[in-house]
C-alpha cells in the first residue's frame, strides 16, 4: 500500500477530532519551523480532514494522514517520558490505539 492509499474505513467522532486538533496545535502553531507560519501540504490536507470530521464530515484518512496525526500526538504529549510512556489521558490513549491499529492494517 502506498503512503497515500486509503486504509479501511473507520469513523472518528467529533470529540476524537477535537483531540487531534489539540494535538496539532503544538506542532502547527507552536512554530516547529520558525514562527509557525509554515504549513506543509501534507499537514494542511490532514488538518483539513480533521476539521471536516470535527464538523460532522466523514473524510477518509490516508496512511500519511495517520502518520502526521501520530506525530502531532507525540509532539503534544511531550514525546517519550523517562518511563518510556507518553503522557496521555484515557481518551487520548484510546485514540492513539485506534490510529495505531489503522496504521498497522495498511
Amino acid at each position: 500500500m502506498s503512503r497515500d492509499s486509503q486504509p479501511e474505513e473507520i469513523t472518528f467522532t467529533a470529540n476524537e477530532a477535537r483531540i487531534m486538533l489539540m494535538w496539532s496545535e503544538r506542532t502547527l502553531r507552536g512554530g516547529h519551523w520558525g514562527d509557525g507560519d509554515v504549513l506543509f501540504p501534507d499537514e494542511a490536507r490532514a488538518l483539513e480532514k480533521v476539521n471536516d470530521i470535527a464538523h460532522g464530515g466523514r473524510p477518509r484518512v490516508s496512511l500519511r494522514d495517520i502518520e502526521i496525526i501520530l506525530n502531532w500526538m507525540s509532539a503534544h504529549c511531550g514525546g517519550e517520558t523517562l518511563t518510556g510512556h507518553l503522557s496521555l489521558n484515557h481518551e487520548e490513549s484510546q485514540l492513539r490505539e485506534k490510529l495505531t491499529r489503522l496504521k498497522n492494517s495498511c
